[in-house]
């Protein structure tokens, strides 16, 4: 079909057609490049973008423990029905605030307390040591790369120590 339409449109036919169909692509394309393929954040929180692909990984992760608890099945119309979605961005939004006033409390997580948290993890251990090979197989297998994994995990221990810090000046 395709080398009959080419043997019988020749000339300048032929030019304008091509240029017709062309045009759409290079204006994607040009459009493309000067916004650099950047997508619009989600929701910025204190000058901290939260983007729509790590709101895509959260939701997902989110809906697959839902979809798990439930026994493996889980319609559509019941997981919209839990307004999943508006959980996890406010959840991501309530983060990225606590991760902001940590940052600014002067929390900081020493990278050797990194290091053995991670090595804690008895999903990165095989025979009862921590293998490296495990580890960035088990997050690529989430879809997570070991700096976002990281940068995710610091975060979540300096947010323990605001709260251990919080719960020990009500204590004492």
């Amino acid at each position: 079909m395709l080398m009959d339409i080419r043997d019988k449109i020749r000339g300048w036919i032929a030019y304008v057609i091509v240029g017709l169909i062309s045009i759409p692509f290079v204006l994607w394309g040009v459009g493309e490049y000067f916004s650099g393929g950047r997508e619009e954040p989600v929701a910025i929180v204190n000058g901290a973008e939260i983007s729509a692909r790590q709101f895509d990984q959260a939701y997902a992760a989110q809906r697959q423990q839902v979809i798990e608890l439930l026994g493996g099945s889980a319609s559509a119309d019941m997981l919209e029905s839990l307004n999943l979605r508006k959980q996890v961005l406010d959840r991501m939004i309530a983060e990225t605030v606590l991760a902001s006033y940590t940052r600014e409390a002067g929390y900081r997580v020493p990278d050797q307390l990194l290091a053995n948290v991670i090595e804690s993890i008895d999903a990165f251990k095989e025979n009862g040591q921590f293998s490296r090979s495990r580890y960035e197989t088990m997050l690529r297998m989430q879809g997570m790369t070991i700096a976002g994994f990281e940068e995710q995990l610091r975060r979540d221990i300096a947010t323990e120590q605001l709260n251990a810090s919080i719960l020990n000046s009500a204590v004492g």
